[in-house]
């Protein structure tokens, strides 16, 4: 019995020293990772590296640089052999005791150089060259359109974190003068109706809030969806900036140049050019050279090898109207693209002249919100005082606290606008790159 004791308290101590020393264990394993904290510069490289659209584009223009051996391909000699085994057995032969049988081959090497086809090598190869062009203005247009997309949900999830600091703090202040104004009401000075009102306007401020906490989430996801961090994160604020852009004519010129959807409109005009020349290319006669050899042989006739040189001429003559329509629809093509060209030339003009409007009023508006914020404090602190002294009404503070809300929410909304204002002139004008976004922060001049 004894025995029988001293067995279980072994065994219960083995399983409570085995616990204590796996519960640390246990812990680290279950531990959250860490949170990471991320840059702007940050951002904007984890999107370039891995965006599903930037991988498309990639891989368009791997396909299109194989277009080049596919314009080679009309120009260089076609290698062909055929090989061809056969039995064939005859039935019912009346001049023979037996059924005949005959057993063939053939096999021959054929070789086909083209050699005069109105240069329509020469128009292909500089199609795909054009091609690659024009997918190489693509994968920057893509790369700059998914900087942007990236900048502006990283602002977006700042400016959600600075509008939810607001919230919380006019709830704050609601709840301070809840506690001012129960006690003038425990002795008697404010009626009911006070309280009421701003306990409805802190349920108020609670339903903003659980929206804004939405929202917040929801920016998240959305900055995610670029980065694709697995992980929890969060991001650091970057350095405040003022930027203006100098108006000019200059801008337009630069936009032109810099503009890759532009680029890309001025490679598919050329393309439309060269396609009207592959087009008439048809209308000539194409010249090649054949050379066949040919070795045959069954069971009635012997092994009779054969050698081939042909010339072949190929003179279009008539075909209906298909010749005739194929250039004037390449024709019409190119007419256009230059309607396309014009089209974007002034679209072009208008989002720079917008872009830098746009930056000129955050960068202006600014500054009036920056006093807007002193005044709204100022006459807080008025207003609080003077309902303590019985010269202001619960309604006066209620309104003064909103104006203050409003205007740190306005300058928050004005300030990353500002921001983002100044990287949409980068994208209108064709600039915006992860060079700039990180010149722009570690410019002294910022």
């Amino acid at each position: 019995m004894i025995h029988g004791r001293v067995k279980i308290k072994t065994v219960f101590f083995f399983i409570l020293f085995f616990l204590l020393f796996s519960f640390p264990f246990f812990c680290m394993a279950v531990e959250a990772p860490p949170l990471r904290m991320v840059t702007i510069e940050e951002v904007v490289s984890l999107a370039l590296r891995q965006n599903p659209a930037i991988l498309q584009e990639e891989e368009e223009l791997i396909k299109a640089r194989l277009n080049i051996n596919k314009a080679y391909a009309v120009a260089m000699p076609k290698l062909s052999s055929t090989l061809i085994a056969g039995h064939t057995h005859y039935f019912d032969n009346q001049d023979q005791d037996e059924d005949l049988a005959q057993d063939m081959y053939e096999f021959s090497v054929g070789l086909s150089q083209p050699i005069y086809s109105r240069g329509r090598a020469w128009i292909l190869k500089k199609q795909a060259d054009l091609t690659i062009q024009s997918n190489e203005s693509r994968l920057l247009f893509v790369k700059q359109q998914v900087i942007y997309q990236t900048l502006h949900a990283f602002y977006l999830l700042l400016q959600g974190k600075e509008v939810m600091v607001i919230a919380l703090d006019a709830q704050d202040r609601l709840q301070e003068h809840l506690r001012v104004i129960k006690v003038k009401f425990e002795v008697g000075q404010v009626p009911e109706t006070d309280i009421l009102r701003v306990e409805a306007e802190l349920a108020d401020a609670e339903k903003d809030l659980i929206e804004d906490q939405n929202k917040l989430k929801l920016a998240k996801h959305r900055l995610n969806r670029y980065i694709d961090l697995r992980g929890p994160f969060d991001v650091v604020k970057p350095p405040q900036f003022s930027k203006l852009v100098d108006e000019g004519s200059s801008l337009f010129q630069a936009a032109l140049h810099h503009r890759s959807d532009y680029q890309q409109l001025l490679v598919a005009k050329q393309l439309a050019e060269q396609g009207i020349r592959l087009a008439k290319s048809d209308f000539y006669p194409k010249l090649s050279f054949n050379m066949n050899y040919v070795r045959s042989e069954d069971t009635f006739f012997p092994d009779s090898p054969e050698m081939q040189y042909l010339g072949e001429l190929q003179i279009p003559i008539f075909e209906g109207t298909l010749r005739f329509a194929q250039v004037k629809e390449a024709r019409a093509e190119y007419r256009k693209s230059q309607w396309i060209l014009e089209d974007m030339k002034r679209e072009i003009h208008l989002q720079v002249m917008q872009a830098l409007l746009d930056l000129q009023k955050f960068s202006a508006s600014l500054k009036a919100t920056e006093k807007q914020i002193i005044l709204a404090e100022e006459n807080l602190r008025r207003i609080k005082l003077q309902y303590k002294e019985g010269l202001a009404s619960n309604l006066d503070v209620i309104d003064a606290n909103t104006l203050l809300v409003k205007a740190k929410i306005g300058y928050t909304n004005l300030n990353y606008d500002q921001a983002l204002a100044y990287f949409t002139m980068q994208l209108a004008l064709g600039r915006l790159s992860a060079d700039e976004v990180k010149k722009v922060f570690h410019d002294p001049k910022s």
